[in-house]
């Protein structure tokens, strides 16, 4: 472990992060919920993203770092996992299924960090951990069992595809850390820039709505971008 990260574990600043970034993320659950309604999920997801890679970028550039992507591989699959289905898959899924519901399935993504997180860095479940998984599993599956029916049913799906391709990107955003030329502010822009293009192109080829821009709409699209995608993303990379 590096000096830097053994002074800010001392010092609390991950826990602080931690805590902003649940408040920025739990509260934009009902906003993107309200967004939808003035726009299709993948159209918002896309200008979204878009804009939020602009500003990580000329947050890159400002800091003087080297704006060159690293780990290019890493960082690509990081892109899939985070950007293009850790924000597409839970706008599909908020269409149909309720903010509360879904972001609780979404944030199973712990309980799927412990079991990839076995075969993949060799962190092993040790004793009372396992009744912690098997009780998360039996929660999990009472909470899809409730609406094992039509649109809730696949709601439920997406937010759990969701938490578990998001649990991928923290093991991914792990093996990457593992390097010396890791970048809190490298990684996240680029992830973001990677990510970002399959959602422009679901949106051009999936049939939507025109946009209602409203006051409402444009304040959700401003939160999402700057709180949401810029603000949050930063936070998540730097915990982990």
């Amino acid at each position: 472990m590096s000096t830097k990260t053994t002074s800010d574990t001392k010092t609390g600043k991950p826990i602080l992060a931690l805590a902003v970034m649940s408040i920025v993320w739990g509260y934009n659950w009902v906003v993107m919920k309200e967004a939808l309604r003035f726009c299709d999920p993948f159209v918002f997801a896309a200008i979204r993203v878009f804009p939020a890679a602009i500003c990580l970028f000329g947050i890159l550039l400002l800091t003087r770092k080297d704006w060159h992507p690293r780990q290019v591989k890493w960082t690509v699959i990081l892109g899939l996992l985070s950007t293009t289905l850790g924000l597409g898959l839970p706008l599909w899924a908020l269409v149909s299924g309720g903010a509360g519901k879904t972001a609780v399935l979404l944030y199973t993504m712990p309980f799927w960090v412990i079991l990839l997180a076995w075969p993949i860095l060799g962190e092993r479940i040790k004793g009372p951990e396992w009744l912690a998984v098997i009780l998360a599993f039996t929660g999990l599956a009472l909470i899809v069992a409730e609406d094992a029916v039509g649109t809730n049913l696949w709601a439920s799906i997406l937010a759990v595809v969701s938490g578990i391709a998001w649990a991928g990107s923290a093991i991914i955003t792990r093996i990457m850390r593992r390097e010396p030329d890791f970048d809190v502010v490298s990684v996240t822009t680029w992830q973001m820039i990677y990510g970002v293009v399959p959602l422009i192109i679901i949106s051009i080829l999936v049939p939507s709505s025109p946009i209602q821009w409203t006051l409402v709409f444009g304040a959700a699209l401003l939160y999402n971008v700057l709180f949401g995608s810029v603000i949050a993303f930063l936070l998540w990379f730097y915990i982990l």
